[in-house]
């Protein structure tokens, strides 16, 4: 006699007719294998990768901007004659009154020294503009000092500045609670404004009609009379 062969899974799972015992549940489908990309994060997320990338380039431009800006601020400040303008400023009995004493440096400052004067007798120009502020009021400081040239020269030949710096020109702008005033506290070489500026050429004169203005009065020369 042959042996009888194995139930399948029907015959195991359904019941027996007329019995109370439920089906037993069929079994869940196995999971579909998850997809992965072989692309790389920057590719797959273009827009993101882009919008970080400029982020990261407008930070770095930021912090190089700002160093800049500093090491130059304080390469002025570390400079003599700012040094020395900055204690004429200090000391300075008419500010006080303004803005109040002690009177402190601001984090802002600009100048610049250069060689000026005619070739024989050059000096060596500084010009400084800084901040300053007091107990009581802020100021605006303009600085002109000169000092003299060596007469040897420097290393290559060119004109070089020493001895000590003097203050030719400062003025304070004071800026306080009631207002603000100019206070000028040397005036013995003022900035001339304007004496640099090239003359106009024939064609600019003739397309603003600079030719047809009149020239300013000789100082020396008393003004034509009107009177009949």
């Amino acid at each position: 006699m042959s042996p009888l062969p194995p139930p399948t899974p029907d015959a195991v799972s359904d019941p027996a007719p007329g019995s109370d015992a439920a089906p037993a549940p069929a079994p869940a489908p196995a999971p579909a294998p998850a997809y992965a990309d072989p692309r790389p994060w920057y590719v797959r997320h273009r827009l993101r990768s882009l919008m970080l990338t400029f982020g990261a380039f407008l930070v770095l431009g930021a912090v190089a901007a700002s160093t800049a800006f500093y090491v130059t601020v304080n390469r002025v400040k570390q400079a003599p004659p700012y040094k020395v303008a900055l204690a004429r400023v200090q000391q300075a009995v008419e500010l006080q009154r303004e803005i109040g004493a002690p009177i402190q440096a601001g984090w802002l400052a600009t100048g610049s020294t250069q060689i000026a004067g005619p070739a024989d007798a050059p000096f060596e120009r500084g010009e400084y503009a800084f901040r300053v502020h007091g107990p009581e009021g802020k100021a605006g400081v303009r600085a002109v000092l000169e000092r003299p040239v060596a007469a040897d020269g420097g290393e290559a030949g060119q004109p070089v500045g020493q001895g000590a710096w003097k203050v030719v020109f400062l003025d304070v702008g004071t800026h306080d609670r009631a207002g603000g005033t100019v206070v000028t506290l040397v005036n013995d070489k003022p900035p001339v404004v304007g004496a640099d500026l090239p003359e106009p050429t024939p064609e600019a004169k003739a397309r603003y009609g600079l030719e047809n203005l009149p020239l300013p009065p000789d100082p020396g020369v008393p003004p034509p009379s009107t009177t009949p």
